[in-house]
């Protein structure tokens, strides 16, 4: 059986070869898809989502604008929207590559400030 060396590698040596083409790389994006039952009026749960929003905008730079029902949320790295319906909320996000690394941990956070917000 004849494995060919893929582009790049100096046959037998395992050294890579200067000029080499390699496919374009694209860049990792993680996705958090949250979906959270709440059973506030829905101006109640506005102005919540507006303190979120507030609070993102504080501690991370993050620029919010509402859309009928959704907030999309956006900065360096992030791009997200919370949509609001009568009894959820849908939480979106995409991570640029740098902060897919802390996808875990970014989406716990969610969860915690969705729960205290919103649970009763």
């Amino acid at each position: 059986m004849n494995l060919a060396c893929p582009p790049g590698l100096d046959s037998g040596r395992g050294r890579f070869r200067m000029g080499a083409s390699f496919p374009p790389r694209t860049a990792a994006m993680a996705d958090i898809d949250i979906h959270h039952p709440h059973s506030m009026p829905m101006p109640k749960a506005r102005k919540a989502i507006e303190e979120v929003a507030r609070k993102l905008d504080e501690r991370f730079g993050m620029a919010c604008t509402w859309d009928g029902d959704c907030l999309s949320f956006e900065r360096s790295g992030v791009d997200g929207r919370i949509e609001l319906a009568p009894e959820e909320l849908h939480v979106t996000a995409k991570l640029g590559f740098l902060l897919s690394a802390m996808q875990g941990p970014i989406e716990s956070e969610i969860r915690r400030v969705l729960a205290e917000k919103f649970d009763a």
